[in-house]
């Protein structure tokens, strides 16, 4: 709620910590360093707690990304 996703159908997702309820949700855009994508499918998951993001494969689908000298370079796909 403090970010402006609002909770859309309940879902059961399965964690590292077992099944929880989230909630889908649409997030209008994301920005991480120069990506920049708009109508993300999302899910929120109380219980991740904290002031924890997770960017799952609808946000990873839309970036190349590479290794290179211990370091992990995300680039933005065309139309991405």
């Amino acid at each position: 709620e403090r970010v402006g996703l609002r909770r859309g159908a309940e879902i059961r997702v399965q964690t590292a910590s077992g099944m929880a309820t989230a909630y889908d949700t649409r997030i209008e855009r994301i920005a991480v360093g120069g990506i920049r994508l708009r109508d993300v499918r999302g899910s929120i998951n109380p219980a991740l707690g904290g002031e924890d993001i997770l960017l799952g494969m609808t946000f990873l689908r839309a970036v190349d990304f590479r290794q290179q000298d211990g370091r992990l370079i995300l680039e933005q796909r065309a139309g991405g």
